[in-house]
């Protein structure tokens, strides 16, 4: 979530990720970015996040939906809200909730 692009340009010329064979792994969540000072772009990231699909393939993305840190209220809770501030406008990206 945290990439820009010299990064990005990076990872693309080091990996095999157009190989039949990637070797690329990636986490993240762009809610949490939080790098604008170092010019990061999480439009990079979900770019990936909208593409890549849930069906075995090279460019597939494994959407996690429990988390060990957090109780279920707390997850809720900062879910709804940034599901009511969050927007284009003042995020300069959508946000995407897991319900």
């Amino acid at each position: 979530q945290d990439s820009n692009n010299v990064q990005e340009t990076i990872i693309e010329l080091v990996s095999r990720r157009k190989d039949e064979f990637p070797n690329v792994f990636m986490v993240g969540d762009v809610k949490q970015s939080i790098y604008r000072f170092r010019q990061a772009k999480p439009e990079l990231f979900m770019e990936k996040y909208i593409n890549y699909t849930l069906e075995e393939s090279n460019n597939r993305k494994i959407q996690l939906y429990k988390n060990f840190r957090s109780r279920k209220e707390v997850i809720d809770g900062v879910n709804y809200i940034f599901k009511e501030i969050m927007s284009e406008t003042v995020g300069e990206l959508e946000h995407y909730l897991n319900p």
